[in-house]
């Protein structure tokens, strides 16, 4: 089970394909299994990596108000710790 580490937080995720990198994000309630139907797909022409959240999964559980603000900041240092400038 592959993890990232992105300040402090373990991150569980996926990563299938090749080409210009895609961020598969779940829903409120969900995990990274959401994707597992569309990961054949896409990742025929995307380099994808589907990601549990924090609180979510098998990712970390911080103790961090979970807010949408919060979780844009963080899937942009997460972005930073795959090298990625931008994704789909």
């Amino acid at each position: 089970m592959p993890f990232i580490q992105v300040e402090g937080i373990k991150v569980h995720y996926e990563e299938a394909g090749s080409g210009e990198p895609a961020l598969l994000i779940h829903g409120w309630g969900a995990t990274l299994k959401f994707w597992r139907v569309m990961l054949p797909p896409l990742s025929a022409r995307y380099r994808c990596v589907a990601i549990d959240l924090p609180g979510f999964g098998e990712s970390d559980k911080p103790n961090v108000p979970y807010t949408i603000e919060w979780f844009a900041g963080f899937v942009g240092k997460l972005l930073d710790a795959l090298g990625w400038k931008k994704a789909v």
